[in-house]
């Protein structure tokens, strides 16, 4: 399996976990908004590599997504972006983000997630 395919499958790994942990009662929504924004960096680096570039080490999807802007129309996931970076971190230490997590939320981030690995699949399969 090449580099790309492996971000590509661990990008797809982090989002089934989300999926899979919100099955857990009381579900645990700060880290399924984290496995939401490792799916999301862990494909746009995919896209990175699949590019030629280097990857850059940071969690910040919206700089990681700069460096695809000039392969690929970025601003149908420009938003979900935006959304899912501020999960890359502060969902990991108690008392981050407080209870301003809900239900809804989580659901939101699941549905960036997807929509950013969905983006980076598509936009692959175009450039074959």
């Amino acid at each position: 399996m090449d580099s790309f395919a492996e971000w590509i499958s661990y990008a797809k790994k982090d989002l089934e976990a989300a999926k899979f942990l919100l099955a857990m009662h009381p579900k645990p929504l700060e880290i399924i908004c984290y496995h939401c924004q490792q799916s999301a960096e862990k494909a746009l680096k995919a896209l990175i590599l699949r590019n030629g570039q280097y990857i850059k080490k940071s969690h910040d999807l919206l700089l990681l997504l700069q460096c695809i802007a000039g392969f690929v129309d970025i601003d149908s996931i420009k938003l979900d972006c935006a959304e899912l970076t501020n999960y890359s971190v502060v969902t990991r230490y108690p008392y981050s983000f407080g209870d301003s997590i809900d239900d809804t939320r989580t659901d939101k981030a699941i549905a960036s997630a997807e929509k950013i690995l969905n983006f980076v699949l598509n936009a692959i399969s175009d450039n074959k």
